[in-house]
C-alpha cells in the first residue's frame, strides 16, 4: 500500500533461491552437470550417494566453484573449473523449485545472491590439480 500512496503503478517482487554450500576435500565429487541455457548455469543431472550426503541432488544449479561465479560460462568451462579447483573446494548451488521459470529480465546476473562470490571471466581458470572425470562429471 505504501507503493500505491507513493504513486507507483507497478511493483516488482523478487525471491532469492536458497543456497546449498558443499565442501569437498577429495575427488571425485561424484555428481554430473549439464548446462541449463534458460538459467545460464549448470544443473546437477545426477548425484551419487557421496554427493547427496553433502546436500547435492539432481536439479540444483551450480553457481560457483571456490567463490568463482559460473553464470553464463557454459558446461565445458564450468566442468573445467570443477576439475582444476584447488582442494578443499567450496561449491555453491541454488535450489530452484521445479516450477521456477528462467529469469525474465536481463539483469539476472546482477541479482544473483552471490555477495560472497567473485565474477570469473570465461578465460580465467582456477589453479589446482586436475581431476580424472568425464566432460560432464565432477
Amino acid at each position: 500500500q505504501a507503493a500505491k500512496r507513493a504513486g507507483k503503478a507497478n511493483l516488482s517482487v523478487g525471491f532469492t533461491a536458497p543456497k546449498v554450500v558443499s565442501i569437498f576435500t577429495a575427488r571425485p565429487f561424484n555428481f554430473a552437470v549439464e548446462y541449463d541455457s534458460e538459467f545460464g548455469l549448470c544443473r546437477v543431472r545426477d548425484a551419487a550417494e557421496i554427493a547427496t550426503q553433502k546436500g547435492i541432488r539432481p536439479g540444483l544449479l551450480l553457481a560457483s566453484v571456490n567463490n568463482r561465479q559460473l553464470f553464463k560460462l557454459g558446461e565445458e568451462e564450468a566442468v573445467k573449473h570443477l576439475k582444476q579447483a584447488q582442494l578443499p573446494v567450496r561449491l555453491t548451488f541454488f535450489a530452484m523449485p521445479e516450477s521456477a521459470k528462467a529469469p525474465v529480465h536481463e539483469d539476472f546476473e546482477t541479482t544473483l545472491p552471490l555477495s560472497d562470490v567473485e565474477a570469473a571471466p570465461a578465460s580465467e581458470s582456477i589453479a589446482g590439480s586436475s581431476a580424472s572425470a568425464s566432460s560432464t562429471a565432477a
